[in-house]
């Protein structure tokens, strides 16, 4: 059992730990009442202060035995999805208690009052099944509606383990169940009071809680709002109990309680008469693990002893002790309910030692009394047990030692011996064991705070440790390599005892920290390497004379044996080097700004690296086409930047550089780290030149610094080479004054023959830099051999209601007339010029249409698709459009030809003479290759 604290329980009039009342909820009629809309009512008590009631039924209505107002009560319900974890029932939309929802409700009228839930009748099917859903992940109170398993009122205080079934709807999308009834529950198992103790159980852990119950309610945390929670209702009556049907049961004359002294509420099934019973049972939590020998104190069993029918004085309880070698157990005690009856004796072995009690063990009807049996772990005589040996307790049988307050019955109590669990006695231990989440190390010479070693120290089951010794062994060679050895707490990182600036070979260190019983801690060695520090194994041990003593029997309690820790190399560090995974080649915008160029990758190993100084390279053709770099990475996103210098007109170098230095790129040990290149681009206007390539490249010897751990620093790249971010289609950008899009435009997917057939339909959209204009399209055309497109004089380039004028040729030679400009093949390349440049304006966009004669159509499925492809592998430089267009009808081609308008005086005079050198073909255009049509026919 756990306590729980809800910190969303912060309503100001519900107190964390209050006194409660104990409440119940009997039936007041079993038969229907005199509202034909009412099948029956069921009253809950309500203590003062807070309860938690639910209804298992559809309601008709309700009552207070107070006026329901908010000076006298406080209705709640628990919803995550509401800031502060609250809700009232009208903002639920709520205007009667709803089955599947929990209630907590506030008494606040200082004495018990009653809430009568009045069951609606004649339900139809569809009204008697319930579903609740969650609309955030959260604490939420859910009420009781399951006939099938959930507990009615009056049932016995037996658990049948119903918690998963009633919950089973949610699933694993609920993390946690709490019951809040849990301190009445002895006394009351149908109590809806709200106590100061808690119960909270894991979803695998559910049926640990107390069955669920009908009126009560509970809270759940929902961790996944796909979850539904699920009930239903029957619509018969329940039998009422004999204590509850007006009927003398038991023909004494007296009726139902509370007249007869046999009932003990109106949920009590039975109206017998007195005397009462007692019954005694070991508790299912009665110990069972190992006790440390010597130990003061020690709970040994745990007995419930549950009266029925009537109070029972308890008059006293015979125990027996079953010991190896019948040594008994020292300074015995009986405990009930937590505080001691009787006085201390000890337990002779195998003897029925009587405690007495006079009157001050009154076992109350139907609460469940918890016996504990205390005694040191040592013999009668005081002395210790040995390792290994064993002790069981015993209630007795009694003898007259009970008496029913009402029938004045002697009784037998308990009725038979009962034996707890036999528990075994043992010496506390102290285990040192390596570290498993920390292997072997390479830790380069001059190494700070280097950790030289993990050990775990693990308590017994018998009793915890407190450690107040660990010593550290090393050879001479190993100490003169290190000064401040030192014991580090792993968990926190807090230093444990005082350094050792200078080790010698036995390095003992004073502690003081508890390992609780079977629990462990792990200590980390740390220390300095020395520089100058030989290359070769360092191997660290924990000396068998490191423990301290038992934390219940002060017994001493070492490790026992020498552990021999990690072996740590003293070696180098390495940093390596490589071209990381630099963005594709595309098409950039003069202008634009933190384009990524590439990205490299820096690998270390055996010690960490702090990258200071790094130069990058940019081609000398690109150079005025960049007017600053910056590097970024994970630890500073933002980056740095710093100007490009572009080499003199005669310097030797090839590359414009931007130097970097007083950097702080990070390479943790035995990690990757990647930093990222990226490029102001000026505008065309701002000397960027449209087709200039960027890439980047980190030069290998010149501008390079990292230093490692020790503060050794290389001035060079392992790689003994340029870092290129460009090759197979990454790593380089291409200037443009502007740039298209092309996509295709939603086409029905039915062929249709005839003239003016649309075959493809496209957009070319212009970047909003400016405008583009586009001289040439060669459009790739597939088609079921029976088919024809018509010669190329019936074919045309359409956009909107304009015919665009121009001509077509294609890869099967100039078929002006005929039927088929693809000669009857599946699939041919018709090229087509505009007889005018199309100019798209920037930042808007131009839709065409590829539209042709249709014929031929044959039995079975007739297909045409059209496409726009882009052969074209590597970008060009900007040229004039014959050069960059090609031989219209040749397969070479260029699939589309453009201009970004960067030759702006050319451009204007002549778009397509031979002074307008800012055309460029297919590669990288957005989005090609592309599918502008597919269009199908079965005939």
């Amino acid at each position: 059992m756990m306590v729980l604290l809800f910190t969303k329980f912060n309503r100001p009039n519900m107190k964390k730990y209050i006194g409660f009342g104990v409440a119940f909820v009997a039936f007041i009629a079993l038969s229907p009442v005199a509202n034909a809309a009412v099948l029956y009512s069921q009253e809950i008590s309500l203590s003062s202060g807070w309860n938690i009631v639910s209804t298992p039924r559809v309601l008709d209505s309700h009552t207070f035995s107070a006026t329901e107002n908010s000076t006298n009560f406080d209705i709640y319900v628990l919803d995550a999805s509401q800031t502060s974890g609250w809700t009232t029932m009208a903002n639920l939309g709520q205007s009667e208690f709803k089955p599947l929802y929990g209630y907590f409700i506030n008494n606040k009228t200082g004495v018990d009052q009653t809430l009568t839930f009045n069951y609606k009748a004649s339900t139809t099917p569809n009204e008697r099944l319930f579903s609740r859903s969650f609309a955030a992940t959260g604490w939420y109170s859910v009420g009781v509606a399951n006939p099938t398993y959930g507990l009615p009122q009056g049932t016995g205080s037996g658990d049948t383990n119903n918690v998963a079934n009633i919950l089973f709807s949610l699933g694993t999308n609920y993390s946690q169940a709490v019951d809040f009834t849990l301190d009445a529950f002895s006394s009351d198992p149908d109590s809806v009071a709200i106590g100061a103790t808690w119960d909270a159980r894991t979803q695998s852990d559910a049926n640990a809680l107390h069955d669920l119950r009908e009126t009560k309610a509970y809270a759940i945390y929902i961790t996944n709002t796909a979850g539904l929670y699920t009930g239903f209702q029957n619509d018969s009556i329940p039998a009422p109990t004999e204590c509850g049907d007006g009927v003398d049961n038991d023909g004494d004359g007296l009726i139902d309680y509370s007249n007869d002294p046999g009932c003990t509420s109106t949920n009590d099934s039975s109206e017998d008469t007195l005397p009462g019973t007692v019954t005694v049972a070991k508790a299912s939590n009665s110990p069972s693990s190992n006790v440390a020998s010597g130990a003061s104190n020690v709970k040994w069993a745990t007995f419930e002893l549950t009266a029925s029918k009537e109070d029972v004085k308890i008059e006293s309880l015979g125990v027996i002790a079953s010991t190896t070698l019948d040594h008994g157990l020292d300074n015995g005690k009986v405990f009930v309910d937590g505080v001691q009856v009787g006085s201390t004796k000890d337990l002779t072995d195998n003897a029925d030692v009587n405690f007495t009690f006079g009157s001050s063990f009154i076992a109350k009807a139907g609460k469940v009394h918890i016996v504990d049996i205390y005694a040191d772990a040592k013999s009668t005589t005081g002395a210790a047990y040995a390792n290994g040996d064993t002790a069981s307790i015993t209630l007795g049988q009694g003898n007259a030692n009970g008496q029913g307050n009402a029938s004045l019955t002697l009784m037998t109590v308990p009725s038979s011996d009962v034996t707890a669990n036999t528990l075994t006695i043992s010496s506390g231990t102290l285990t040192a064991t390596k570290y498993s989440g920390y292997g072997n190390q390479t830790i380069i010479a001059g190494t700070s705070n280097a950790r030289l070693g993990s050990f775990t120290l693990s308590a017994g089951s018998a009793e915890g440790v407190n450690v107040n010794t660990i010593t550290v062994n090393l050879s001479s060679d190993e100490a003169a390599t290190i000064t401040d050895l030192r014991l580090v707490d792993n968990a926190t990182g807090v230093q444990i005892g005082t350094a050792k600036p200078s080790p010698s070979t036995s390095n003992s260190f004073s502690v003081n920290f508890d390992v609780a019983v079977s629990s462990t801690k792990t200590i980390d060695v740390v220390g300095n390497i020395k520089s100058g520090s030989n290359v070769g194994p360092w191997i660290a041990e924990i000396d068998t004379t490191s423990g301290g003593t038992g934390l219940s029997t002060g017994n001493s309690v070492t490790i026992g044996s020498t552990l021999m820790l990690q072996t740590i190399t003293v070696g180098n560090g390495t940093l390596t080097q490589a071209a990381g995974t630099s963005p594709d080649d595309a098409n950039v915008v003069a202008g634009s700004n933190d384009v990524k160029v590439g990205s490299f990758n820096f690998t270390a190993s055996n010690s960490s690296f702090t990258i200071q100084e790094l130069k990058v390279k940019i081609p000398a053709n690109a150079a005025t086409s960049v007017s600053s770099v910056t590097l970024k990475w994970a630890a500073n996103p933002t980056g740095v930047s710093q100007a490009l210098s572009v080499p003199a007109v005669g310097d030797p170098n090839t590359q414009a550089t931007a130097t970097f230095t007083g950097l702080t790129f990070a390479v943790p040990m035995n990690e990757t780290k990647t930093i990222d290149v990226y490029v102001n681009i000026p505008t065309i206007a701002n000397g960027a030149t449209s087709g200039s390539a960027i890439s980047a490249l980190l030069d290998w010897n010149e501008g390079f610094k990292a230093v490692d751990s020790a503060g050794t620093a290389s001035t060079t790249m392992a790689s003994f080479a340029d870092l290129n971010s460009a090759g197979s289609g990454k790593g380089t950008m291409y200037v443009r004054k502007s740039k298209p899009t092309i996509a295709a435009v939603t086409l029905d997917s039915t062929l249709t023959q005839g003239t003016d057939v649309v075959l493809g339909r496209w957009s070319v959209t212009a970047d909003a830099a400016g405008k583009i204009d586009w001289g040439s399209v060669v459009i790739t055309l597939s088609k079921t051999s029976a088919l024809d497109i018509g010669a190329t004089t019936t074919l045309a380039i359409w956009s909107g209601s304009n015919q665009i004028a121009g001509t077509f040729a294609t890869t099967t030679g100039g078929l002006a007339s005929g039927n088929d400009a693809c000669d009857n093949l599946t699939s041919c390349l018709l090229h087509f010029r505009p007889t005018s440049v199309e100019t798209i304006e920037a930042g808007s966009s131009k839709t065409y249409e590829l539209r042709g004669t249709v014929g031929g159509i044959a039995a079975g499925a007739n297909n045409i698709s059209a496409s726009i492809a882009n052969p074209q592998t590597i970008a060009s430089s900007t040229a004039i459009f014959s050069m960059v267009a090609g031989t219209q009808g040749e397969s070479s081609a260029a699939s589309f030809a453009w201009s970004d308008w960067s030759d702006l005086s050319d451009h204007s005079t002549n778009a397509t003479g031979a002074s307008a050198a800012d055309w460029t073909g297919d590669y990288l255009v957005k989005s090609l290759p592309l599918t502008i049509g597919n269009r199908t026919m079965n005939f």
